[in-house]
C-alpha cells in the first residue's frame, strides 16, 4: 500500500506551480517581435518555404482538417482551417507589422483604414469586407509548425474582431509565436516590391526566393508542389503560369533596381538575384 501524500506538501507544489505559470504568463507578454523598418515586412520562414499560404486565385476556400501541408527541408507543418492564399498573407503580414512595436500578448486597437493603408488598399466597402473575411479566415486557423529546433502550436492570429465600443479592430495575438521568429528563423521582406506584383504565384516566388541568400536550382516540380498551385498539370504550370510569374517578378524588381533573373535548364529553376542588406550581412559574417 503506497501512502497519501501529506496534504501540506502537495499544497506547496500546488502553489509552486500556479506561481511558475504566472511568471511564465507575465514573461510571455512582454516579449515581443523583432523590430524592422517601415519598408519591410517580417515572416516566418515556415509560412514562406511552403503551401501554407499558397499561390491560388481568390474562391471558394477548401476546409483542411489537420493535413500536413507541402514544405522545403527543415519544416513540418500542419493545419486546420480554410485554406489560405497569398492575399492572406498580406494581411497576416500587416498585423505583424503592426504589432511589433508592442508585447505579444497584449490586446491591440487598430481602425480597418490602417491597415489597409498598410496594405496599399483604398478604404472601400469592398476593401474592407475583404478584410474582414481575411480575418475571419486567420482567426479560424490552428497550425502545428517546427522551423529547425523551434516549434508552435496555435492560430496564426488569437483575436481578430470588431470592438464595438471603440469602432475598432482588437486583435491580439499568441505569444507563444515569437518562437517562429528567433534569429535566422525569419525572412524580411521587400515590401514595395511584392505589394507591386499582381499574381499569387509572382507573390509566392518573390517571397520564397526572399528567404534564400544564394538560391540552389530547384526541380519545377518541387515549386510546383511547394506554392500549392492549382494548375491542372506540371506541364501547364510550367509553360503557362510560372513563365509569367516569374517574368512579372523579374519586370517588378527591375523598376526598383533589384536583380532577379532566371533560367530553366533541365527542369530546373535557377535563379540569381539581389540580396537584402540583412542577407548582405550575414554573408559577411
Amino acid at each position: 500500500m503506497i501512502d497519501a501524500q501529506p496534504n501540506g506538501v502537495q499544497i506547496v507544489k500546488n502553489t509552486y506551480a500556479k506561481v511558475k505559470q504566472r511568471e511564465q504568463e507575465k514573461l510571455l507578454q512582454q516579449l515581443k517581435l523583432p523590430f524592422w523598418s517601415d519598408d519591410q515586412r517580417a515572416v516566418p520562414n515556415g509560412a514562406l518555404r511552403s503551401a501554407l499560404f499558397a499561390a491560388i486565385r481568390p474562391g471558394k476556400r477548401r476546409y483542411i482538417d489537420g493535413e500536413i501541408v507541402a514544405s522545403l527541408a527543415g519544416v513540418e507543418l500542419k493545419y486546420t482551417g480554410q485554406k489560405l492564399d497569398q492575399g492572406d498573407l498580406d494581411v497576416w503580414e500587416a498585423l505583424l507589422h503592426i504589432v511589433r512595436v508592442m508585447n505579444l500578448g497584449n490586446i491591440c486597437y487598430v481602425s480597418t483604414y490602417e491597415i489597409l493603408k498598410l496594405l496599399d488598399l483604398e478604404d472601400t466597402g469592398d476593401n474592407r469586407k475583404i478584410l474582414y473575411k481575411c480575418l475571419t479566415r486567420l482567426r479560424a486557423t490552428a497550425i502545428e509548425i517546427k522551423q529547425g529546433r523551434y516549434s508552435y502550436l496555435g492560430g496564426l492570429v488569437n483575436e481578430a474582431q470588431r470592438d464595438e465600443l471603440t469602432g475598432k479592430m482588437k486583435i491580439v495575438f499568441n505569444p507563444g509565436i515569437i518562437s517562429l521568429f528567433q534569429y535566422d528563423q525569419y525572412t524580411q521582406i521587400d515590401f514595395n516590391i511584392c505589394s507591386k506584383l499582381k499574381s499569387p504565384l509572382a507573390k509566392w516566388l518573390f517571397r520564397f526566393y526572399s528567404t534564400h541568400v544564394a538560391p540552389f536550382p530547384y526541380e519545377i516540380e518541387t515549386i510546383y508542389s511547394l506554392c500549392g498551385s492549382e494548375a491542372k498539370s506540371l506541364k501547364d504550370f510550367k509553360n503557362d503560369t510560372l513563365s509569367k510569374a516569374l517574368g512579372e517578378v523579374s519586370e517588378v524588381s527591375r523598376r526598383f533596381g533589384k536583380r532577379f533573373d532566371y533560367k530553366i535548364v533541365d527542369k530546373k529553376l535557377h535563379v540569381d538575384k539581389s540580396s537584402s542588406a540583412s542577407q548582405k550581412r550575414f554573408l559577411k559574417k
